[in-house]
């Protein structure tokens, strides 16, 4: 993704349903009252327990932590990458500087 994306992310987070969000079965909802977000059907598009689907329940049940956690990532590396961008200019200057000196 791009930061574009990741401003649409942002924007997707912040509309969808409030979490946090479970899941029991195939089901997916938030814990009070388990709302209903939504429903994992079988390759066929059955209503089912369908092993695969009631594993995919969880998984999706976690999208909004893990979008959250995407962007908090993201931010994370642009602040680190600014800092090592800093740290590079101020080793390159060192050089400089050493170079122009006569030993």
């Amino acid at each position: 993704m791009t930061e574009a994306n990741t401003d649409a992310l942002a924007k997707m987070l912040a509309n969808a349903t409030p979490g946090p969000w479970v899941s029991t079965g195939r089901y997916i909802g938030v814990s009070k009252h388990m709302s209903f977000i939504g429903e994992c059907r079988d390759k066929n598009g059955n209503w089912s327990n369908y092993v695969p689907a009631c594993q995919n329940a969880p998984l999706i049940a976690l999208a909004p932590a893990l979008a959250a956690e995407v962007i908090t990532l993201r931010a994370e590396v642009a602040r680190l990458t600014a800092i090592n961008d800093e740290l590079k200019s101020d080793i390159e200057g060192l050089y400089q500087d050493l170079a122009g000196e006569s030993i």
